[in-house]
C-alpha cells in the first residue's frame, strides 16, 4: 500500500524524503504556510484546523488576542516578541528592529542613545544633544557664543539691524534682539 501526500492526494515514493507532521505525510515542496505559501521545511509552524502555518501568519491570524492580551511586543515595530530579543529603555527589540529612527543603521553591538522612546545612533544623537543655535536652527559643534540666554554660532550672533558680526563681545539688546552700538544709538536714541 503506497502513502498519499497529505495535500495533494498523489503518491509518494518509498526512496521519496518526505515529512511527517500534523498526523500526516507531505511532498517536501507541499508542506508551506496555509496562507503565505512559505516553505516549512526549516521553519516553526503552527497547527489551526490540521493545516500549518508560519509563525507571522498565525500570530496575525489566530493569536491576535493572546497577544495583545499577554505577549510583549517589540519597542519598535510593535509585534509580538516570540523569539531573541534585546532590552533597551525598559522594552524588548526584535534585533531586526533593533535600528537608528533616523537613518535604519542596525545598532546591534554599536554606541547609541534613546530619547523619548526612540533609538539613534551616534551620527544622529547630535541632532538632539548638541547645543542649537537660536538663529539657525542647527546643532553647534565647537566654540559658540552665549548671549541673552541663547547659544549662537561665532558667524551668526549679529547685529539685527546692519548684521554685521558682534564678536567682539559688545553689543546692546532692545526686545531680545542684538544690535551693535552704532546700530542702536542710530535707532533708539
Amino acid at each position: 500500500l503506497t502513502e498519499i501526500g497529505h495535500l495533494c492526494g498523489k503518491p509518494l515514493s518509498i526512496c521519496e524524503y518526505v515529512i511527517q507532521a500534523l498526523g500526516g505525510v507531505w511532498h517536501p515542496e507541499h508542506f508551506t504556510c496555509a496562507c503565505c505559501h512559505l516553505s516549512l521545511i526549516h521553519e516553526d509552524f503552527f497547527e489551526h484546523d490540521a493545516e500549518p502555518y508560519c509563525t507571522e501568519c498565525h500570530l496575525s491570524l489566530f493569536a491576535t488576542c493572546f497577544s495583545n492580551n499577554f505577549g510583549a511586543r517589540c519597542g519598535g515595530c510593535h509585534q509580538p516578541i516570540l523569539g531573541d530579543f534585546i532590552t533597551v529603555t525598559d522594552k524588548p527589540w526584535h534585533e531586526q528592529c533593533f535600528r537608528c529612527h533616523e537613518c535604519s543603521q542596525n545598532l546591534y553591538g554599536r554606541n547609541f542613545c534613546a530619547k523619548d522612546g526612540l533609538l539613534y545612533c551616534e551620527s544622529h544623537q547630535q541632532n538632539f544633544t548638541s547645543l542649537i543655535c537660536a538663529s539657525c536652527s542647527q546643532p553647534i559643534a565647537g566654540r559658540c557664543i552665549n548671549a541673552m540666554g541663547k547659544r549662537f554660532h561665532l558667524q551668526h550672533f549679529v547685529c539685527t539691524y546692519c548684521l554685521r558680526p558682534l564678536n567682539t563681545g559688545t553689543f546692546k539688546e532692545r526686545a531680545s534682539k542684538p544690535y551693535c552700538s552704532a546700530c542702536f544709538r542710530q535707532l533708539f536714541s
